[in-house]
């Protein structure tokens, strides 16, 4: 049982703030919380506060919101007040005082803090080096998400290295991957679809906690192929994909697939399988590269085709393909 008068310190899991009553924190009748909306607000963005009882008629009640002290909102039933988040590291007080049909008077204060925290994923699959775009995941790659907080306590950041980190997959938390430091949580795509990573970061007395996910979709990405022209000189020309059709006017061409989006660790065993006109041809010393060579008198097209497979996971392959023209 709470004696009248002790002031009680709750913690707002998520939005790494304090909430310490005020007076009549005891009154019969008079009991409330305060919840936000959304309830891990970034900095300097709207934010609505709510007032949460089942001990009165808050319809009824006659309720004044402060914030920093000025009044933001009063009536009988203002049970919300919007207002904007603090800038990060900054702090804002939002106090509610609440006098109850049958007269009980009560009051809540809570103090934000302009806290933040990002989630950056990478999939650990292939792009070749020129490739300035993000690498996607496939079925059975492997994710990398990184907890980047921006915390603050006593108007000082928190080291991110101070910080302990609780890791959910789906909504289920990986013990293995959450403790003190562990900013870093990597995880395998398993099949078609949605996962959502949630991290919760906390200072080690448990006084800031704050909360952050991230849904990485696996629905629309697979393995693909493209393929460039390459010369043994100047390299892959990386600035133009091959497309639909190649034309061999000179004597020689060669070109080069690219695998995208496998898992990184299989890149040096991936098999390659080419083809033209649905025959087997063999490609030369590197697997991804085949020559053409345009023989006398010789003009027409033909179709050129490969097949990618990992062979340690039958489910990452791609096929692509196009039309080369001989002597046109």
């Amino acid at each position: 049982m709470i004696k009248k008068g002790v002031k009680i310190l709750f913690l707002m899991a998520g939005l790494g703030v304090f909430v310490l009553s005020g007076r009549g924190a005891g009154a019969v009748g008079g009991d409330f919380s305060i919840a936000f909306f959304p309830n891990n607000p970034e900095p300097g963005t709207k934010v609505v506060a709510k007032i949460k009882t089942y001990s009165f008629d808050a319809d009824r009640a006659a309720i004044v919101w402060r914030i920093d002290g000025k009044k933001a909102a009063d009536g009988v039933g203002e049970k919300s007040v919007s207002f904007e988040s603090p800038n990060l590291g900054k702090k804002r007080r939002v106090a509610a005082y609440v006098v109850t049909a049958d007269g009980a008077r009560s009051s809540r204060a809570v103090t934000l803090v302009g806290n933040d925290m990002d989630i950056l994923w990478e999939a650990m699959t292939s792009t070749p080096v020129p490739y300035k775009g993000k690498a996607l995941p496939s079925v059975q790659s492997y994710v990398k998400a990184t907890a980047v907080p921006f915390l603050f306590s006593g108007g000082k950041t928190i080291s991110a290295s101070d910080l302990v980190y609780s890791w959910y997959l789906n909504f289920k938390i990986n013990k293995n991957a959450s403790g003190a430091g562990k900013q870093h949580f990597i995880f395998k795509i398993k099949d078609n679809g949605d996962y959502t990573i949630t991290v919760r970061a906390s200072n080690r007395s448990n006084s800031v906690v704050f909360e952050r996910s991230v849904t990485v979709s696996a629905d629309d990405y697979a393995p693909e192929i493209l393929f460039y022209k390459t010369d043994p000189m100047k390299g892959v020309f990386y600035n133009k994909t091959v497309g639909r059709e190649l034309n061999l006017n000179g004597e020689e061409i060669s070109v080069r697939a690219e695998p995208f989006f496998f898992a990184r660790g299989a890149l040096g065993k991936l098999l390659y399988r080419w083809k033209m006109n649905g025959k087997a041809i063999r490609p030369g010393p590197v697997p991804s590269i085949v020559d053409f060579r345009l023989k006398p008198d010789v003009s027409g097209s033909a179709r050129v085709d490969l097949t990618v497979n990992n062979p340690v996971n039958v489910l990452q392959f791609a096929s692509e393909g196009f039309k080369i023209n001989f002597g046109i």
